[in-house]
């Protein structure tokens, strides 16, 4: 007998017969993804400024936008600084957090706009991170830089930065910066 006949015949048998219980089958994601190490550092996601005095008395507006990436396995960051007096904004550096299994840690990326390539330990603490990083120039030569970055409130954090020049053992002091979130 063919499947045809057979389909044909089981449905008219079985056509007055109640109906299966059915079951509800979810498709896609029924809860959130699961907690990446970055969540740790994850609420500087947003939009970030402060305003430095700059040289000459003209101030610089610095804003540092923070997002995650699309795996959500690096948080990238752009920072942009823009003069009062031209009133001019340019790209200052470019990067990525991230973890960094082999180490057991958190590493990060930068480039800025001359062309330095700086790599950088983290280590989270109670009330932020801490950071030293490797910046090497387009010649070759390198300095280190020593930042400090500790939460003041849901939408203030306080940077410390200083910086050693090659070959130098004495920290020398760069920056404190409060930067406030604006989204």
């Amino acid at each position: 007998m063919p499947t045809s006949s057979l389909l044909l015949l089981a449905a008219l048998l079985f056509r007055d017969a109640p109906a299966p219980a059915r079951s509800l089958v979810r498709v896609g994601a029924v809860r959130q993804p699961a907690a990446t190490p970055l969540d740790t550092i994850g609420w500087v996601v947003g939009r970030w400024t402060t305003t430095e005095p700059g040289q000459k008395g003209d101030s610089i507006r610095v804003v540092m936008e923070c997002q995650w990436s699309t795996t959500r396995n690096a948080i990238l960051f752009t920072v942009t600084t823009t003069p009062a007096s031209t009133g001019k904004t340019s790209p200052y550096y470019d990067g990525a957090y991230f973890s960094d299994p082999e180490h057991n840690a958190f590493g990060s990326w930068q480039v800025d706009n001359h062309g330095n390539v700086g790599h950088a330990t983290v280590v989270i603490t109670s009330k932020g991170w801490e950071q030293t990083t490797h910046i090497v120039h387009p010649d070759g030569k390198f300095h280190e830089t020593k930042t400090t970055l500790e939460r003041t409130g849901a939408d203030a954090f306080r940077l410390v930065g200083s910086f050693r020049p090659a070959g130098g053992e004495k920290w020398l002091p760069a920056i404190d910066q409060i930067y406030r979130r604006v989204r």
